[in-house]
């Protein structure tokens, strides 16, 4: 005979919810014009009442230490969005080529508890005649009238 033992633990059913960050846009893949002004979207659990949002230019961004990140916006009341415009930003305007196709973005609480960072790279464009600049996101499509073809 033979017994086995569970312990089972749950947070969030009797206490509160521990605070939890995820950024939802930009999330990897897009191309955002370096003289556009974008939404930058989060989604936050628990109690996250400010966050500061930074950008990393480059590979292996570590999204649990500062090193190689740049701010965009610090202490700023956590409403689950940021309107950002790239070229106000610290590095932007003068970006090598190299590094405007590998761009994340972190969002994390100014008390350093909670944090994300988007799931994979986005492009910062900075005009020109590159397809890329000319790529539009289509976010939200709603369709009212019949199909023709």
């Amino acid at each position: 005979n033979s017994n086995v033992t569970f312990t089972l633990s749950s947070t969030g059913m009797t206490s509160t919810v521990p605070p939890e960050i995820v950024v939802k846009y930009p999330n990897g893949g897009q191309t955002i014009s370096k003289d556009s002004t974008v939404m930058i979207k989060w989604k936050s659990y628990g109690n996250v009442d400010s966050v500061n949002v930074d950008y990393f230019a480059g590979t292996k961004p570590d999204v649990n230490t500062d090193e190689g990140w740049t701010s965009i916006a610090k202490e700023v009341k956590n409403v689950d969005s940021l309107s950002w415009a790239p070229a106000s930003t610290n590095g932007i305007n003068s970006m090598a080529e190299s590094l405007r196709d590998s761009i994340r973005i972190r969002v994390k609480s100014t008390n350093g508890k909670s944090r994300d960072m988007s799931g994979w790279y986005f492009e910062i464009s900075h005009g020109g005649s590159s397809e890329a600049s000319t790529k539009k996101v289509i976010t939200e499509f709603i369709w009212d009238g019949p199909i023709k073809k």
